[in-house]
């Protein structure tokens, strides 16, 4: 879905990581496709992930909720686990630096792309939504809640209209965004005869 319309420039052929780090941009890109209803490409070009991003993998503005999607993907083989504590802080961080357009954490290839996305934030009624995406556990520890928690009510204060939110993206969550995602559900599938009951023919 992703891997055709994402920059993968910076990853060697020969890299022993390759295909862990396709896969984690392509999360990443998911993660935005389900969370704003865009197309893949759109999905795909959304992606930051490489090095210096400052925690951010992913970042997309949703015109039809005014609010910026900020993505921290991690693919775990697996298939349980979650993101460190620390990853969070960084994630947090860097969302923090986007929302006070503090560039200096961001490679300068992304400040371009950087000065979009906190322009967009700066307009009032515009609000920013964390989504933690793994291919582990749809929950994450203690200490990794309180990261997000303190950031959304930092953010938040005691203001009704909440303007920062966040959720976690598990396995789960993932494969239910494939399942019931009306644009895959056309997949051609080919059967040999010989597999088909014989009542059905």
């Amino acid at each position: 879905m992703f891997e055709p319309h994402l920059d993968l420039s910076d990853i060697g052929a020969q890299d022993t990581e390759r295909d862990q780090k396709i896969l984690s941009r392509c999360l990443a890109a998911l993660a935005v496709y389900l969370q704003a209803g865009c197309t893949e490409k759109e999905a795909a070009l959304s992606v930051w992930d490489g090095s210096d991003d400052n925690g951010i993998d992913a970042a997309f503005f949703d015109p039809s909720d005014l609010r910026v999607i900020l993505v921290q993907s991690k693919w775990i083989n697996k298939g349980s686990g979650e993101p460190e504590a620390k990853e969070l802080g960084a994630f947090t961080k860097g969302a923090r630096d986007v929302i006070e357009q503090d560039n200096t954490g961001f490679r300068a290839a992304l400040h371009a792309r950087f000065s979009d996305v906190a322009l967009r934030l700066a307009n009032p009624g515009t609000s920013v939504h964390l989504v933690v995406v793994t291919t582990g556990a749809s929950a994450v520890a203690k200490h990794g809640m309180a990261i997000l928690d303190s950031f959304a009510k930092d953010l938040n204060g005691n203001d009704p209209d909440a303007i920062a939110s966040f959720e976690v993206m598990g396995l789960t969550e993932v494969y239910s965004g494939l399942a019931h995602d009306p644009t895959q559900s056309n997949v051609a599938m080919t059967l040999p005869l010989e597999h088909v009951p014989h009542s059905r023919l």
